[in-house]
């Protein structure tokens, strides 16, 4: 699969984990991933750009985030 995540993401209220791993998904994670109750996100292996949202932080049930082999700059926000 490729393209990019649509801020409609946040309407999945019911998804737990976010698997688009060794894909073609491209440009930045959506802030709206931050609505959702995730307990993964594995995005590994993309090609993703820009920053991680800080949103992410929101995800008190967060136990695993995979965001390696992208193309992600900056720091890891402080939220996270």
């Amino acid at each position: 699969f490729w393209g990019t995540i649509s801020p409609l993401i946040e309407n999945l209220a019911n998804l737990d984990t976010l698997d688009i791993s060794s894909n073609g998904f491209m440009s930045s994670l959506p802030v709206e991933i931050g609505n959702i109750n995730l307990t993964q996100i594995l995005v590994d292996s993309n090609d993703f750009t820009g920053s991680l949202p800080g949103s992410i932080g929101n995800l008190v049930s967060l136990e695993e985030l995979d965001v390696s082999s992208n193309g992600f700059s900056g720091t890891i926000p402080s939220e996270i």
